[in-house]
C-alpha cells in the first residue's frame, strides 16, 4: 500500500499529466493530506493544470480543499474563476470563514461578491453583520443586493428578515415565488408564520413531474409553499417534498398551522 508522500507525488503527477479523474480518487484516498498538493498548482503557468487541480478540490470537499477553491477565485483565467465561483457552495465548513471574509473585501465584482456573502451568511455569526451591511453602496447590482439581504437575514439581521417578509407577502407572483425559494436558504421556521396568502394563492409557478408519475402537471404557488413548510421542519401529516400539486385537505392542514403558530 502507497505511502502518504507516495500518494501525494502520484496526485502531482496525474494533474501534470491531465488524468482528472484518477487524480481525484487519489485526492479522495489522501484526504486533508491533498490540499497542500493542490496549492502548488494555483500558480502553474497552464490553465488546463489549474482546471484539474481545481476540479480536483471540489470533487473532494474538505476545509483544506475548499480553501483551494476560494484562492482560485483569484486565477486570471475567467473560466477557471467562474467555475470557482461555482464550486462556493462546498464552502460550508466553519473554519473557512476568515478565508470568505478576506476574498469578500478582495473581489467587488457581484458574480463573485455574491456567492461569498452567501456562503458568509451560512458559516458566519452576528459579528459578521456590519461587514455585510458595509457592501451595499458599493454597487447597484439587484441580485447582489438580494445576496446581501439572503446572508443578513440568515444571520438574523431585522431589516433583511423584514424585507424577506414583505416578499413573501407581496401579491406580484414572480416576487413571492423567488422569496419562498429564498426560506430554504434562509433556514428559519419562523417564517411560515407568513405564508398565509402564499396557501391561498392558487397561480400556477412551474411544470413539475415526479417519478411516481412522470406526466408534467402544473405546480402553484400554495403548492410551493407547503414544500418550503416540509424543507424548513414543520410537521405535516404527508410528505411535503418534492413540489407537487397538493389536494385541497392537505392545503387547508397547512393552512391551519400557519393560523395556529400566529395565535401562539
Amino acid at each position: 500500500m502507497a505511502t502518504t508522500e507516495e500518494l501525494k507525488t502520484q496526485l502531482a503527477a496525474q494533474i501534470e499529466q491531465g488524468r482528472g479523474f484518477e487524480a481525484e480518487q487519489t485526492a479522495k484516498t489522501l484526504g486533508a493530506d491533498a490540499s497542500p498538493v493542490l496549492t502548488r498548482f494555483l500558480q502553474h503557468k497552464s490553465a488546463d493544470t489549474r482546471r484539474i487541480a481545481m476540479e480536483t478540490a471540489g470533487q473532494n470537499a474538505n476545509p483544506g480543499n475548499c480553501r483551494v477553491i476560494i484562492l482560485f477565485l483569484d486565477d486570471p483565467d475567467p473560466e477557471i474563476c467562474d467555475l470557482a465561483t461555482a464550486l462556493l457552495g462546498k464552502c460550508t465548513y466553519p473554519p473557512l470563514l476568515p478565508d470568505l471574509v478576506q476574498s469578500s473585501k478582495k473581489h467587488p465584482e457581484p458574480a463573485i461578491r455574491g456567492p461569498l456573502v452567501l456562503q458568509i451568511g451560512i458559516v458566519g455569526g452576528k459579528t459578521e453583520i456590519p461587514l455585510l451591511q458595509s457592501y451595499y453602496p458599493t454597487t447597484k447590482e439587484s441580485r447582489l443586493h438580494r445576496d446581501l439581504d439572503l446572508a443578513l437575514a440568515r444571520l438574523g439581521e431585522e431589516g433583511a428578515c423584514n424585507r424577506l417578509i414583505g416578499r413573501i407577502e407581496d401579491p406580484d407572483a414572480g416576487t413571492r415565488y423567488q422569496a419562498l425559494q429564498d426560506c430554504i436558504y434562509v433556514r428559519d421556521k419562523s417564517l411560515v408564520k407568513h405564508f398565509g396568502p402564499a396557501l391561498k394563492d392558487y397561480r400556477v409557478v412551474v411544470r413539475v413531474s415526479i417519478p411516481e408519475n412522470p406526466v408534467p402537471k402544473d405546480a402553484r404557488m400554495c403548492d410551493l409553499a407547503v414544500m418550503v413548510m416540509a424543507n424548513l421542519g414543520h410537521p405535516l401529516s404527508y410528505p411535503g417534498e418534492p413540489l407537487q400539486p397538493r389536494l385541497e385537505l392537505h392545503l387547508e392542514e397547512a393552512r391551519k398551522a400557519v393560523e395556529a403558530m400566529n395565535r401562539q
